[in-house]
């Protein structure tokens, strides 16, 4: 069960005592110390357009704080553009339609830097190896996308967009009728070097060979019948069977094998960049881009979904000791913020307690907490970390032991 704790950090308000002051009974509500920022909450507008390729409107369009300055830094670097990396080979990100880069990834990019008014850089790359490759030469700052229990130790990766349901595919006439069937001695199965469909397979396999392959290579070992299935995500092995090359020589299983969940991904050490990626993301999901951006590659009836909400990153309170001048009513106004951050700028669910005005103690202090109350799985990168590392499933992912 998720509790519920209060994170708090304490200030001491001082009051300095003036001649001549006297008590006061009246409970004046004091005034609210921390402002939000006027840029958040705002949605879009298309009065800037990052990259021909960008074709989204903004109706759906999440409502999302603008990043901070540590945030922004940290997605773009130099300031000027926003370098996205994409991989071509799943359509869930990205793919190619009449030499065209179109899909998930560019939609989501596209309306993230319209908010923030900066060109982007796209790159686009074939296969997974390669891909890699320039994100670790530093080619690109966010890439598109991977699992955050099957990605990279070197990668940070942000809250999932969406939830893509695994396969297999087989000739027609195998003897094979069901994902659990082919977990067995002597079984070959193909997957695509690198993606998660590989790395999932890679850990729960028990008995059957797992190849590996180039992109489009294990569909064909299956036409060829050097293999007896090819792993993939649904709608793509759905496209295969019924207008591609397996049409009327392939049929893909009723059932699944797991669900991949993808995200965008920074480098490590940029949580506040990757912090921003989850308020955004998540917040699309609830305005509907998301889905609008699904909807547009129709991969919805194979069963992809937009991923379920996750928690985002809460405002981290920094507070210091003050000490005010009381006044005739021996009440004094202070603010105990020492440069609170939040990676959306709106310091959302951040207040001070008390809010003040204080009144002057016999003592002379008064004890101020500036604090945000939180789920338990939502107060730290860390612990969330820890979560997943568990072994524990993200919402909507099925329980591999169930299939097996």
């Amino acid at each position: 069960m998720v509790g519920k704790y209060l994170l708090s950090t304490i200030g001491l308000v001082s009051l300095c005592l003036p001649t001549g002051c006297a008590p006061d009974g009246t409970d004046s509500a004091g005034e609210n110390v921390f402002v939000q920022n006027p840029k958040t909450g705002g949605i879009a507008e298309d009065v800037f357009v990052p990259n021909p390729l960008c074709t989204m409107p903004a109706t759906s369009d999440p409502q999302v704080g603008m990043p901070s300055n540590a945030a922004l830094s940290q997605l773009s670097p130099s300031g000027t553009e926003l370098r996205i990396g994409v991989v071509t080979t799943n359509p869930h990100v990205a793919s190619l339609q009449n030499g065209v880069l179109v899909g998930p990834a560019i939609d989501i990019s596209c309306r993230l830097a319209t908010k923030l008014e900066l060109p982007i850089e796209f790159t686009k790359y074939g296969d997974i190896p390669s891909f890699l490759t320039a994100f670790r030469a530093n080619t690109f700052q966010v890439g598109f996308a991977f699992d955050p229990l099957l990605a990279e130790p070197d990668v940070a990766v942000g809250n999932p967009y969406v939830g893509i349901p695994n396969t297999y595919v087989v000739l027609s006439n195998s003897p094979f009728m069901s994902v659990a069937d082919l977990d067995k001695p002597g079984v070959k199965i193909g997957a695509q070097t690198g993606n998660s469909t590989a790395v999932y397979l890679a850990q729960h396999l028990k008995f059957a060979t797992l190849l590996l392959y180039p992109p489009n290579g294990a569909t064909n070992a299956v036409l060829q019948g050097q293999i007896d299935a090819a792993a993939s995500g649904r709608a793509a092995l759905t496209a295969f069977v019924t207008s591609g090359l397996g049409k009327g020589k392939a049929r893909i299983m009723p059932d699944n094998i797991f669900y991949a969940m993808l995200g965008p991904f920074m480098h490590l050490n940029n949580e506040d960049g990757v912090c921003y990626l989850r308020d955004y993301v998540d917040a699309a999901k609830t305005s509907g881009l998301i889905y609008e951006t699904l909807n547009r590659i129709n991969v919805l009836p194979s069963g992809s979904i937009v991923a379920p909400g996750l928690p985002t990153c809460s405002p981290i309170a920094k507070c210091q000791n003050v000490t005010v001048p009381a006044d005739n009513s021996c009440l004094g106004s202070a603010s105990i913020n020492a440069g609170s951050d939040d990676p959306d700028s709106d310091l959302a669910g951040c207040i001070q307690s008390p809010a003040g005005p204080y009144a002057l103690h016999h003592r002379g202090n008064t004890d101020v907490h500036r604090h945000r109350r939180f789920d338990l799985d939502v107060h730290s990168d860390r612990h969330r970390r820890r979560h997943y590392a568990s072994g524990d499933r993200l919402p909507g992912r099925p329980d591999p032991r169930v299939q097996r």
